[in-house]
């Protein structure tokens, strides 16, 4: 039998190691994190950034694996700045080295 548990946890980007404590016990991270509009002084290329540490905390949590939601045809010379982060945050996940769906 397969038992799935979800443990919803909140992401404080700012402070790593509450954010590896809250991934600590956890086999697969299901990361729906990004923004819909860069407002406020925020931007698309900063959550893949946000994106990167939490997929590099996540490896030295332990985690095993990460399902992450990105985007069709995203690619980080688009000119559309959201498909270009997501495409960001899809390398970063490359590069921490975890399984991902």
């Amino acid at each position: 039998t397969f038992v799935l548990l979800v443990f919803p946890r909140p992401m404080d980007f700012s402070d790593e190691v509450q954010l590896g404590a809250s991934l600590e016990g956890c086999d697969v991270l299901f990361c729906t994190y990004w923004i819909r509009f860069a407002m406020g002084g925020d931007s698309h290329d900063a959550a893949a950034d946000r994106c990167a540490r939490l997929f590099n905390v996540a490896r030295q949590a332990g985690v095993k694996r990460v399902v992450f939601t990105s985007h069709t045809r995203a690619t980080e010379d688009s000119p559309y700045a959201y498909l270009a982060g997501k495409a960001k945050a899809c390398a970063a996940l490359r590069s921490a080295g975890l399984p991902s769906y």
